[in-house]
């Protein structure tokens, strides 16, 4: 008998059990893109709110010290510069370092004829945590203490400057 080509038999349709199911690797990226999606969210939101936080906080600092700075330089005279900005004359109100040494020596007539004046800057502000981090929101505070410029005297000489720093008038 000469070779007759075989035919193929038709394959039969296997039932998919538990196992293969386990082993079926269709649909892993799916639902590895929704497993990550939310992580990723959460990591960025994260990051973004830590980024506005110290944005924030430079900002803030620097409006502080600026405004501080200003009001000092014109011998503490007049309105502050920024209403946001609160300025407190007489120093720090607690017991700081600069109230403390000032008042040791220039307060109490350690050594007469010297009087200097000190104003604390204080700046506060508000920053909203998003909801992944318990939402509410973070008070933020700032505050700087200077001594303030001596005011000009004007066509005053010496003299009469040094007597009215001692003697008062």
């Amino acid at each position: 008998m000469a070779d007759r080509p075989r035919r193929q038999r038709p394959q039969k349709l296997r039932k998919r059990g538990f196992l293969a199911l386990l082993r079926d690797v269709a649909g892993n990226a799916t639902t590895e893109t929704v497993i990550m999606i939310p992580v990723f969210v959460a990591i960025w939101g994260g990051i973004w709110y830590t980024h506005q936080r110290y944005r924030k906080a430079i900002n803030m600092t620097q409006y502080t010290r600026a405004h501080t700075w200003q009001h000092a330089y014109s011998g503490c005279d007049g309105s502050p510069p920024s209403t946001n900005t609160r300025i407190n004359p007489g120093g720090y109100s607690g017991d700081g370092m600069i109230s403390g040494v000032v008042d040791l020596l220039f307060g109490s007539g350690i050594i007469p004829g010297f009087n200097f004046d000190e104003i604390e800057g204080r700046r506060q502000t508000q920053l909203a945590r998003p909801s992944v981090l318990g939402e509410g929101t973070v008070s933020m505070e700032q505050n700087l203490v200077v001594l303030c410029n001596e005011q000009t005297q004007g066509e005053r000489g010496f003299a009469r400057t040094a007597w009215s720093m001692f003697f008062g008038g």
